[in-house]
C-alpha cells in the first residue's frame, strides 16, 4: 500500500501530537511516507525559538532534512514547555488544597 500523508504543524503543537499523527500511517518506510507542511507563521516561530540557543537552528538551505530536524527540535521544546506548565499548575493546585484539607479536618472534628 503506497500512500503519502501530509502532516501540518500548528503553533501550539507538541512532539506527542506530531508523533500521534505520524504513526497513524502504519506502513511508514514500507511504501508509506509523510510530507511535512509548515505554514510561514510556524516556520518563523521555529526559527525564532531555535535561534535563541546558539547552534540549534539549522539553515533549511543547508540540507534537505534541515527543516524536519528543526521541526522535531521545536516540537520537543514545546513538549518540555507544556510539561513544565502542567507541573507548575499541579503544584499550585496542591498548594490550594493544603488549607482546604485543614478546613475539612476542622469541620469533621466539629461534627463528631
Amino acid at each position: 500500500p503506497n500512500a503519502t500523508a501530509m502532516l501540518t504543524l500548528g503553533k501550539d503543537m507538541t512532539f506527542r501530537d506530531y508523533a500521534q499523527g505520524a504513526f497513524r500511517m502504519r506502513g511508514i518506510g514500507g511504501g508509506q511516507c509523510i510530507h511535512l507542511y509548515i505554514i510561514p507563521e510556524v516556520a518563523n516561530r521555529i526559527e525564532q525559538d531555535l535561534s535563541e540557543v546558539e547552534g540549534l537552528y539549522l539553515d533549511p538551505k543547508s540540507s534537505p532534512s534541515a527543516m524536519a530536524i528543526n521541526a522535531a527540535a521545536w516540537l520537543m521544546s514545546n513538549q518540555l514547555r507544556s510539561n513544565s506548565l502542567q507541573y507548575l499548575q499541579l503544584q499550585i493546585q496542591e498548594l490550594h488544597n493544603v488549607y482546604r484539607k485543614v478546613a475539612l479536618g476542622c469541620l469533621c472534628e466539629e461534627v463528631k
